[in-house]
């Protein structure tokens, strides 16, 4: 689904403007039109293959989108509650933030060997 979303968005050009140049457009289109390919190559194979298989691929895409959503809602809090502590130390904030983003990392690499 966010890999249609994401050719989709991609090909209309609505994009958070930061500016990039045209060319990464192009990448851009590629790179979701490549994904959306592959993922339905997986999908089709692991359908005919056996519709175990096919359970199996989509609940591992579900565990990986709801464990992301837990780890990034789990930040958020982390650098809220820092953000709003009632001694404003910037140390604290560098280290929430040092230890979100590793978090964030870890979640992207388990995320990317499920898949």
């Amino acid at each position: 689904v966010f890999s249609v979303l994401g050719t989709i968005t991609a090909i209309s050009g609505t994009a958070v403007p930061d500016r990039t140049q045209e060319a990464q457009r192009g990448a851009q289109i590629g790179q979701s039109i490549t994904s959306v390919l592959l993922y339905g190559l997986g999908l089709w194979v692991a359908y005919r293959y056996n519709e175990t298989g096919l359970r199996i691929f989509a609940w591992i895409g579900i565990i990986a989108m709801v464990v992301f959503s837990i780890v990034i809602i789990i930040v958020i809090a982390l650098i809220i509650r820092i953000l709003v502590s009632s001694q404003p130390d910037h140390k604290n904030l560098k280290v929430a933030l040092s230890i979100s983003i590793v978090v964030v990392v870890i979640v992207c690499i388990a995320a990317y060997i499920l898949t």
